[in-house]
C-alpha cells in the first residue's frame, strides 16, 4: 500500500533555473502547460547538474522493480541512492523519500489502493486519460489526477545516428525542473487559497504501462492527439508522477449557463484576481502563463456557483523559505514566436517589460493575464446578451475592469494611449483587486 505524504523539514537551497518547457495549446480540463505541439527531434539528452533537493513529498516503500532491467537497480535502498542511483535523478528521488525509482507497472496497480483514494468508491477507482501537453500525459483516477512526466536521462551521451534518422518520442523534463515545479505548487497550495495542492509526487521507472497505452489510444481515437504516443520509451525511461487534486474543466472547455453567465464569469475572473493578489503579497508571485487552460473550474453551491483554481506553476516565479530563496525560469525563445492568439502577445509583453531578466519581482506581468483573462471572458467565450438586472451589473464590471486592464497595459509596456475614459495604471494585482473594492465593484463570492 503506499504511504500517505510525510512532512521533513525545509531546508532548501536556492533551484537554479534551466530553460523552460515549451508551451502547448490543452484542449481538455488537466493541470498541464499549453501552447505549442511537440516536435519530432532526435534523442539527445541534455547534461545538466542536479539542483538540490527541499523536502519530502511521499514514498511507496512496498513497491521495487522489475527483474532484467541492466541499467536499474532492483530494490530500493540507501546505498543505491548514495552509488547506483543515476545523478540527475538523485535530488528528485530525495524530495520524494525514493532510494530508488520504483516499477512503473506495480506502481500503476498498488496506486488504487492509496489513502489519497481514501472515499472513493472501488468502482470509481479506474484510470481514464484526462488530457496531455507536451511534457506531460494527464490521467484521472477518482477524485485525483496524474501528471506522468518523463524525464531525460541526463547521464547518456548524445544518441549519434545516420543523417536525417530521427527517432519520435515525446518531449521529457529535466528531474531539476520537475523538482522545482513540486517545490512551487506544495508552497503555493499551502500558503495561498485559489492555488491546486499538490497531493504527493513519486519517481517511477519501466515501460509504459499497456493499460495506460491503451486509455491513450482510446483518447486519441476519439478526440485527437497532439502529442506523440508515450509507447516509444525504453524500459530504462525513469518518470515523474505528480499527484494533484481533480480540480473540474478548464476555463477554456467550461460552459457558462445560460440564465447566470455574466455572473460566473465575473465571479472565475475575481477569484483569479484575488488568488493572485494574496500570492503578490505572501510569496513576491508572478505565474507569467496563466492562459486559460490554467484555470479550473468547478460547479459548486452558492450564488455564483463556481470555484476557479490556478494550475500549472512550472513558470512562475516566487520567493519562499526563511532564506526568502528565489524561484523562477527563463522563457526558451520559440515561446515568443506563436501567433494568433493574445497569449502569444502576452509573452512578448512581458519580455519588453523586464527587458529578458527574469529573476526579479515585476508584478505587472499579473496584470497583463488579469487582461488577457478578462478578454477571454468578455470577448471569446460568447456570452448571452445580460436581459436581468443581476447579469447586466456584472456584465458591466466586466466590461469596465477590462477597459481598464487594457489601458494600463498600454501606458506600462509605451504601446498605445490609454483608452478614452480610463486612465488606470496597475501595477499588480494587488491594485486591481484594490481598485475594484474602493469603487464597489466586487461582492462576497
Amino acid at each position: 500500500m503506499l504511504t500517505p505524504l510525510r512532512k521533513v523539514s525545509a531546508n532548501s537551497t536556492t533551484h537554479n533555473p534551466s530553460p523552460a518547457r515549451r508551451p502547448f495549446v490543452a484542449r481538455t480540463a488537466t493541470p498541464v502547460r499549453a501552447v505549442i505541439p511537440p516536435r519530432h527531434r532526435k534523442v539527445t539528452p541534455a547534461r545538466l547538474a542536479p539542483s538540490l533537493a527541499s523536502s519530502a513529498c511521499s514514498s511507496l516503500d512496498s513497491l521495487v522493480l522489475p527483474d532484467g532491467l541492466d541499467d536499474v537497480p532492483p530494490t530500493p535502498s540507501v546505498s543505491s541512492l548514495s552509488e547506483d542511483t543515476p545523478k540527475f535523478l538523485r535530488p528528485l528521488l530525495y524530495e520524494c523519500e525514493q532510494d530508488a525509482p520504483y516499477a512503473f507497472a506495480s506502481f500503476l496497480e498498488a496506486f488504487p489502493f492509496d489513502d489519497a483514494l481514501a472515499g472513493v468508491k472501488p468502482a470509481e477507482r479506474k484510470y481514464k486519460k484526462l488530457g496531455e501537453a507536451s511534457y506531460s500525459e494527464v490521467f484521472a483516477i477518482g477524485n485525483v489526477v496524474l501528471k506522468i512526466i518523463p524525464l531525460r536521462n541526463e547521464d547518456l551521451p548524445a544518441v549519434a545516428g545516420a543523417e536525417g534518422d530521427e527517432w519520435t518520442v515525446p518531449d521529457e523534463s529535466d528531474a531539476k525542473d520537475v523538482l522545482r515545479e513540486i517545490t512551487i505548487t506544495r508552497e503555493m497550495g499551502s500558503t495561498c487559497s485559489g492555488f491546486t495542492k499538490l497531493l504527493k509526487a513519486f519517481v517511477v521507472r519501466g515501460v509504459y504501462p499497456p493499460l495506460l497505452l491503451s486509455l491513450w489510444d482510446d483518447y486519441e481515437k476519439a478526440r485527437g492527439s497532439e502529442s506523440i504516443r508515450p509507447g516509444t520509451f525504453p524500459r530504462s525511461q525513469s518518470y515523474a508522477i505528480l499527484i494533484l487534486p481533480n480540480l473540474g474543466t478548464d476555463l477554456e472547455t467550461f460552459t457558462f449557463k445560460p440564465s447566470n453567465g455574466w455572473a460566473q464569469a465575473y465571479a472565475i475572473f475575481w477569484q483569479v484576481a484575488k488568488s493572485l493578489s494574496v500570492a503578490e503579497e505572501k510569496a513576491l508571485f508572478e505565474h507569467r502563463d496563466l492562459h486559460w487552460g490554467q484555470i479550473m473550474v468547478q460547479r459548486v453551491a452558492g450564488a455564483f456557483g463556481v470555484c476557479a483554481t490556478i494550475i500549472d506553476l512550472g513558470l512562475s516565479r516566487m520567493q519562499i523559505g526563511q532564506g526568502n530563496e528565489t524561484h523562477w525560469a527563463p522563457f526558451a525563445e520559440e515561446i515568443f514566436e506563436g501567433t494568433g492568439d493574445y497569449q502569444f502577445d502576452v509573452y512578448r509583453l512581458m519580455r519588453a517589460h523586464n527587458g529578458g531578466d527574469w529573476a526579479p519581482f515585476r508584478p505587472l506581468t499579473n496584470v497583463m493575464w488579469l487582461h488577457y483573462i478578462a478578454v477571454k471572458l468578455t470577448q471569446e467565450k460568447r456570452l448571452r446578451k445580460p436581459t436581468i438586472a443581476h447579469e447586466r451589473k456584472c456584465a458591466g464590471v466586466l466590461v469596465e475592469a477590462e477597459n481598464a486592464l487594457a489601458s494600463s497595459v498600454s501606458l506600462a509596456t509605451g504601446k498605445r494611449k490609454a483608452r478614452k475614459g480610463s486612465q488606470e495604471l496597475f501595477k499588480s494585482a494587488t491594485d486591481v483587486v484594490r481598485w475594484a473594492e474602493e469603487r464597489g465593484l466586487l461582492v462576497d463570492m
